[in-house]
């Protein structure tokens, strides 16, 4: 009774939280919208279905319906396949394989034609994930590697970390946990941080399963971290102290989970922690609480084909019968195990699994090598166009070499001919200046003599002048004659002086 308290406590505490507030709000937007808006109402039928899948498949279940048939009478082909995926995603969390398997087959060929890759990926992952849970593990791997491939070749990292945890899930319920191991490290290297839930639950169930107690506590408290009311993270926690032996703490994880999984519908989940509680509840010696789970797990898979968890949940009646030692009852679910078992031939489905591994990297080898070849081909191509373009670099630069070469050689040539012109231009301006010089000397002469000759006519005008005064006033003949001759004597002095000079 205190756990059942605590329970609808903890269930109270989670719809009052934010992100459901946020949630609720967003639902109220929607329906508000569409309730005034008609042209839209397939798309907003789309968004409410998607905001509902978490938590209320039923209603999830109608708008995707609605969604799906709209565009299917529209004729839009691309909205169709979205909702498809959507209704088919949602009829597989309600368990109703056959019909989400149905939507998928017919949409499957939509997205091929109109190459909506993303949508193929996931119509092929939702596939897989139906022929897992019915242990056809065969057609879950074919399916799986084909939308790997996809993912792989659209770069879409998201989707290739939940194929490759839906693969290593295949390994694991196969037993070969080994190898689920490695395809669910792969997965953990897509991202530093992983934030997918089911990726960190199911790496943490192999890790318990093979005693590594610290790396799985580690992964399942980084799911907590994303979703503290994940039935995956309780159900994760339950399992890593089941493995450790701490039976009371498993139990508290197991029970919380089975009632988060019987809140949400969902029967497969429900079944198999029923089975982990008769379980638990066998090694504390509680026989009819272990029974009564027992029936439970009966009763939630009555009505479905969960092959593998009918298996786990025969071996669990053989060991409680066993234990209570009912011979009779040992007997009758020895011979439903081993029918059941029989018929699905596990053995030959690990091989035939490991084989669909094996082509699948082969075509993924055959593939790599078509693009190494193709860039091989592209590098010898660039190789023959770097070796033409080195080539005609070669050339242009021996054609820059003469051509330098050329015109440096017509550059001194010119170089010595102004040389020589400078030289001749020099000597002829020197002689110039030298001519100029002398003409000029000559000229400075000439002013000189015609300043003396000037002077010098003065002088003799003078003199004339003072000689024809004193003969003017001379009282003789002879005296006049005497100045007359004294004026040729300085007439031929004038004349004389210039001609010596």
């Amino acid at each position: 009774m205190r756990i059942f308290v605590f329970l609808m406590v903890c269930f109270s505490v989670l719809s009052c939280s934010p992100k459901g507030q946020a949630q609720n709000s967003k639902i109220d937007s929607l329906k508000s919208i569409y309730a005034e808006s008609k042209k839209q109402r397939a798309e907003i039928d789309y968004n409410l279905a998607y905001e509902y899948v978490d938590f209320d498949l039923g209603k999830a279940l109608i708008h995707s319906s609605r969604a799906k048939h709209f565009y299917q009478s529209a004729h839009d082909t691309i909205n169709l396949i979205r909702s498809g995926v959507l209704e088919a995603l949602v009829l597989r969390r309600m368990e109703r394989m056959d019909s989400s398997l149905s939507i998928i087959n017919s949409v499957v060929p939509l997205a091929r034609r109109l190459e909506q890759w993303v949508e193929l990926c996931k119509l092929l992952r939702g596939k897989s994930l139906i022929f897992l849970y019915r242990d056809n593990h065969e057609l879950a791997l074919k399916y799986s590697f084909e939308a790997l491939e996809i993912a792989e070749n659209i770069s879409d990292t998201s989707q290739q970390c939940v194929l490759l945890n839906n693969i290593g899930l295949s390994f694991f319920r196969l037993g070969a946990v080994d190898r689920a191991i490695q395809y669910y490290e792969k997965a953990l290297s897509l991202y530093p941080k992983p934030n997918e839930i089911t990726l960190l639950t199911n790496a943490s169930h192999a890790y318990s399963q093979k005693g590594n107690f610290e790396v799985s506590l580690r992964l399942v408290k980084l799911a907590k971290s994303i979703s503290e009311s994940s039935f995956e993270v309780l159900e994760a926690f339950g399992t890593h102290y089941h493995h450790k032996r701490s039976l009371d703490s498993a139990a508290y994880y197991y029970l919380r989970a089975y009632h988060v999984s019987e809140t949400s519908g969902r029967t497969r989940n429900q079944a198999v922690l029923a089975m982990l509680l008769a379980d638990i509840n066998m090694d504390l010696e509680n026989i009819d609480l272990a029974r009564h789970y027992l029936s439970l797990a009966d009763t939630a898979l009555s009505h479905e084909s969960f092959n593998a968890e009918r298996l786990y949940m025969y071996r669990r009646y053989i060991r409680l019968f066993k234990t209570i030692r009912d011979n009779r009852m040992v007997e009758r679910f020895q011979r439903r195990y081993i029918d059941l078992r029989d018929s699905l031939t596990n053995g030959d489905a690990l091989d035939k699994v490991i084989q669909e591994e094996i082509e699948f990297n082969q075509r993924k080898n055959l593939s790599k090598i078509k693009n190494q070849s193709s860039v091989i081909e592209a590098k010898e191509v660039m190789i023959m166009n770097r070796n033409r373009l080195i080539s005609f670099l070669i050339l242009t630069f021996v054609l820059l070499i003469i051509i330098i070469y050329l015109l440096r050689r017509q550059f001194l040539f010119k170089r010595r001919i102004n040389i020589l012109l400078d030289r001749q231009v020099r000597d002829r301006t020197m002689e110039i200046e030298r001519v100029y010089n002398l003409q000029r000397a000559n000229l400075v002469e000439l002013r000189e003599q015609n300043v003396r000759q000037t002077k010098s006519d003065r002088e003799f005008v003078s003199r004339i002048e003072g000689v024809a005064q004193l003969a003017d006033r001379s009282e003789t003949v002879a005296e006049c004659r005497e100045y007359v001759r004294v004026m040729k004597n300085i007439v031929n002095q004038h004349h004389k002086i210039p001609d010596k000079e």
